[in-house]
């Protein structure tokens, strides 16, 4: 028989497994409240990645023993198998981070006065695995990503970097070459310690981002033909496709305090190099979002293979600007061409900030703070002051993009 797990972080301080099976009745497998959480007595746990392919998981937060282990400030990332969620003992594999982080004695990375936190990782999965199911003639598609990749984004708001990470280098036997280092409960413990090597020796490539910048979420696209490249010239092979991950820089603040954030569509295809291309962006002026109040910028992107969004459009949650659909298939030239703002209730929470000097000006404004996708056609938000839950789907002509697929729920 088949079972659904899911993972999620609890109050900053651990994750917990969940049997989802039927999902109007979850089952605590690994839980605080049964006192087996994986990786108790962790601090600032969020946003972790589970393959579903493999059990791996890129499990995000940090250990109370870490700052006396030498570790500078900030969450990591530690890998675990889960393949079998609900064994007694869930393996430990090694840590990550960025070079730096894991030792408060080494120099920081050139042009850093800090190191940027990870905030969430993105795994494509094993190349012998699959997300999107394949047919007679490829009977393996892929996820239409760039296979045995892991996109590490950090520094979320500011000293944003995007990390490209060999899956193979960086899992140990038998997933990979990589180490095993460190344990659940200490950096120095398990089989060896971490070098500072050991935390280069997966990478391909990093995107280093402006101070102002981070790197919330770091998508991969995958290989997307560019229209315009393909010409009738005999002369543009080779040249057609990118290989394209999308950066979300995340906002902060309130009526526009801050520097503004953006969406970065980056192509990878030579990974040791990446480079910007295009930006995805909503201009304030759209619906005077500076003076309604909150937080006005992105925050984070859907993040789910297949069809029938992927390749085609993606979603930004943009708080008080709603959920936005960017046309992506010009990764050159995003277009927005859908959103949503949800209505203001009696839930919605204040949002408070200065306003042209005047101090606390708190009024109730819509905050959408992550969105997700299904492959029924669906949309669903999620609102950062209370609002509560949205399930949309597209309407007029971005529905064409999907080819009219309703949401059927």
């Amino acid at each position: 028989m088949l079972r659904t797990y899911t993972g999620s972080a609890t109050n900053t301080s651990a994750h917990e497994i969940w049997d989802v099976t039927n999902p109007s009745q979850p089952v605590g497998v690994h839980t605080v409240a049964g006192g087996n959480p994986v990786l108790g007595g962790l601090q600032d746990t969020h946003k972790s990645w589970w393959e579903c392919d493999s059990g791996i998981a890129y499990i995000v937060g940090r250990r109370g023993n870490d700052t006396a282990n030498h570790w500078r400030p900030g969450n990591h990332i530690m890998i675990m198998d889960l393949s079998d969620p609900e064994a007694a003992s869930l393996p430990f594999l090694r840590d990550w981070a960025l070079d730096g982080q894991q030792n408060d004695a080494l120099p920081l990375p050139y042009g850093f006065t800090v190191i940027p936190a990870i905030h969430g990782p993105i795994s494509t999965g094993p190349s012998a695995g699959h997300v999107i199911p394949g047919n007679s003639s490829n009977p393996v598609a892929g996820t239409g990503a760039t296979l045995d990749r892991v996109y590490f984004a950090y520094g979320i708001g500011a000293n944003g970097v995007m990390q490209i990470v060999d899956r193979t280098k960086l899992l140990p036997q038998p997933w990979g070459t990589g180490i095993r280092c460190g344990s659940a409960t200490s950096t120095t413990g398990g089989p060896a310690s971490c070098t500072a090597a050991d935390f280069k020796s997966a990478e391909i490539g990093r995107l280093v981002m402006n101070p102002d910048n981070g790197a919330h979420t770091s998508w991969p696209l995958g290989t997307i033909t560019v229209p315009d490249f393909v010409t009738d010239t005999g002369n543009d092979d080779g040249f057609t496709t990118r290989d394209i991950v999308v950066v979300v820089s995340e906002a902060g603040g309130a009526f526009c305090n801050q520097f503004r954030h953006l969406t970065f569509l980056t192509d990878v295809t030579t990974e040791s190099r990446p480079q910007v291309i295009s930006t995805a962006q909503v201009p304030a002026s759209e619906g005077d979002f500076c003076n309604k109040g909150g937080r006005f910028g992105p925050h984070a992107s859907n993040e789910e293979f297949g069809p029938p969004f992927y390749q085609k459009l993606t979603f930004i949650s943009y708080f008080n600007a709603g959920v936005r659909a960017f046309d992506v298939r010009d990764p050159y030239d995003p277009v927005n061409v859908a959103f949503f703002i949800p209505a203001v209730t009696d839930n919605t929470d204040l949002r408070c900030g200065t306003l042209r000097g005047v101090p606390n000006v708190c009024p109730q404004v819509i905050q959408t703070n992550n969105v997700a996708t299904d492959d029924r056609g669906c949309i669903y938000i999620v609102d950062r002051a209370d609002t509560g839950l949205h399930v949309l789907q597209l309407e007029g002509e971005s529905k064409k993009i999907i080819g009219g697929l309703e949401c059927k729920r």
